[in-house]
């Protein structure tokens, strides 16, 4: 459940989570309570964006966002809470793998075993659950439940140079299934890509493609070997809140700096295409109103202008 009187709740900051409330709970108009817009049904166990709260009789409303659209407003009260952090590339660790109840209590029904068998995944954030630390997982996008950070095999982004035996073979898969030949690789300078310890594999880049290699095949194995994955295993409650905390404001921080960017460059590009082709004023703020337009109506406009013209309206009242 979310905690109603927990400050990051009422921080402002956006935050992630897994929508889990009665499938027939209405969900209102972003301007018009009144107005039923969707239904928790059609949400349900999906990982969401709140980027507003409000209380309404003691129950927490928050405003939800799913990709590039503003939902509407709905009680989260029961919903869990996600813990943001950056996104990682993952394994799970088969051998040891249990599904955490709270998939079964999220309807998922997979055979994580096979799921999970020779993939690689995205770990997109945390959930504390009953003492445990839990990650959201992600195949394509798309969230597959819950697995234990103990179980995972956390990626390593790293270039090294190390040297690898003749015999070594290349694959273009994770699970060493798909091997490739007839590759022109000098096996004592190969540049390494991603590092998976726990399941001894190196993903290495040979002339701009990537290719997978098992572990013993490096003959300096030193060169790598010093480094070590995140492990959010042991945290405390104090080091969540501050992830949580320092991700969120980080995540908003490159939103709005995207935007800017992006907003000046085409600005500049249209201040030189004017004054090349000498164009008349009118017919150049013409070009700048269809700049805002175009920015307005992408995919990351279209959640900030929202948001920008509601928070503007509510404090108007």
């Amino acid at each position: 459940m979310i905690d109603i009187n927990n400050p990051f709740i009422s921080s402002g900051l956006s935050f992630q989570i897994i929508l889990k409330e009665p499938e027939n709970q209405e969900i209102f108009d972003v301007d018009d309570e009144q107005v039923t817009v969707a239904h928790v049904s059609e949400y349900l166990n999906k990982p969401l964006k709140v980027i507003s709260v409000k209380e309404i009789e003691s129950e927490l409303y928050g405003l939800i966002v799913k990709s590039e659209n503003i939902i509407g407003w709905t009680k989260i009260t029961n919903s869990l809470k996600l813990i943001s952090k950056e996104i990682d590339t993952v394994k799970i660790v088969n051998a040891n793998y249990s599904t955490p109840e709270i998939n079964r209590e999220l309807g998922f029904n997979h055979d994580y075993k096979l799921l999970f068998k020779d993939k690689v995944f995205s770990s997109r954030a945390l959930y504390q659950h009953n003492g445990e630390i839990l990650e959201a997982i992600f195949n394509k996008g798309l969230f597959v439940g819950f697995v234990r950070s103990k179980d995972i095999d956390r990626a390593i982004f790293k270039k090294e140079f190390i040297q690898i035996d003749e015999g070594t073979k290349l694959y273009t898969d994770s699970g060493l299934t798909n091997e490739v030949t007839q590759v022109d690789i000098n096996y004592n300078k190969v540049e390494t890509d991603l590092i998976l310890k726990c399941s001894k594999l190196v993903r290495i880049t040979v002339n701009k493609k990537k290719y997978w290699i098992e572990y013993h095949h490096i003959l300096n194995p030193e060169v790598i070997d010093i480094y070590t994955p995140k492990d959010y295993t042991h945290y405390s409650e104090l080091e969540l809140q501050q992830l949580d905390i320092i991700s969120n404001f980080q995540q908003e921080r490159n939103d709005s700096k995207k935007t800017i960017v992006r907003l000046i460059k085409e600005n500049m590009v249209l201040e030189k295409n004017a004054k090349n082709a000498g164009v008349k004023q009118q017919h150049a703020s013409s070009q700048y109103e269809n700049l805002y337009n175009n920015l307005k109506n992408s995919k990351l406009g279209k959640i900030q202008t929202k948001y920008w013209s509601w928070k503007k309206r509510r404090a108007s009242k």
